[in-house]
């Protein structure tokens, strides 16, 4: 009679299908199939890792939101903060009660006229530079009158027209008196030309630093007869010969350098043409070799059609 074997430990329970499957696999490879509980799982590699995706991902997100904020993505690289000009010597009592855009009396024996356009960093470097002490010697003295002029044509070929909004936004100052230091704000904040310095919102910021009405400018701007009187102004200048920026006018005559070239010339060689004016005598011409300004770049010239 034979008998049948029953497997070790609890004598009334039977091995299960499972356990009986899993027994003739080990069996037939030959391995314990208790090692199967007792394997460790193989790690991924590291760079599969779910924290590296995440880690890495910050850092580019980090790194995109840096360099738009920059401006080296999306556009061109358009300044944000808007910048104080230094203090100035335009004091209100020195502005023609006639003539918003012009500093001193109008019967003052020197007349200097000076067409600019807000974007040309020339006109920039004399208004920073030189005017302050032709303010200060002459004009706050009663021997100089200063008149500006618009000469806005550095957007021409802009999509964006920057000079004659600019230009628009200091006469609209004009209505309110604050001309000058609008003129002060804008040179102060030049950063290249066409690159968004003067873009609309900027030119509002600056009007609020001003003090202005806002209300009143923006319509002003808005109404379009400023703009208006850029474009006739402009055209007024380049029919008297005026080409470049800026172009200093004293007493009817275009001041050119040496080379025959409108500029800025250096503040000494325009204290002694005041002087002779003021002495009674003509002004002679710069001497031969005279740079058109110490330290200023090169006037903007008009671009050829």
């Amino acid at each position: 009679m034979s008998s049948t074997k029953r497997p070790t430990g609890d004598p009334n329970q039977l091995p299960s299908r499972r356990a009986r499957r899993a027994a003739a696999r080990a069996g037939a490879s030959g391995r314990d199939p208790r090692l199967a509980s007792s394997r460790t799982v193989a790690r991924k590699p590291w760079w599969q890792e779910p924290m590296v995706w995440l880690t890495v991902g910050a850092v580019v997100v980090g790194v995109v939101v840096v360099l738009f904020a920059s401006g080296a993505v999306g556009g061109t690289n358009k300044p944000t903060a808007v910048i104080v000009p230094p203090a100035t010597s335009k004091a209100a009592d020195l502005v023609d009660p006639a003539d918003p855009r012009a500093l001193g009396g109008a019967n003052a024996p020197i007349k200097l006229e000076v067409w600019a356009d807000f974007q040309c960093p020339a006109c920039a470097l004399y208004a920073t530079e030189i005017e302050p002490s032709i303010v200060d010697e002459y004009v706050a003295s009663g021997k100089a009158h200063i008149k500006f002029h618009d000469y806005a044509f550095l957007d021409s070929r802009s999509t964006t027209k920057e000079s004659q909004d600019a230009a628009a936004a200091a006469r609209c100052a004009a209505e309110q008196g604050q001309f000058w230091a609008y003129h002060d704000w804008l040179f102060a904040n030049q950063r290249g030309e066409n690159k968004g310095a003067f873009s609309r919102d900027r030119l509002k910021t600056i009007a609020e630093r001003v003090g202005l009405d806002v209300n009143a400018w923006q319509s002003c701007l808005d109404a379009g007869e400023a703009h208006a009187a850029v474009a006739a102004e402009t055209k007024q200048g380049a029919d008297q010969t005026v080409n470049s920026t800026p172009t200093l006018v004293i007493n009817g005559e275009i001041q050119r350098d040496a080379k025959g070239n409108a500029g800025a010339l250096p503040l000494d060689q325009l204290r002694a043409k005041f002087d002779a004016i003021l002495a009674g005598e003509t002004p002679s011409p710069a001497p031969s070799g005279s740079p058109v300004a110490s330290a200023t770049p090169a006037a903007s010239t008009t671009p050829a059609p």
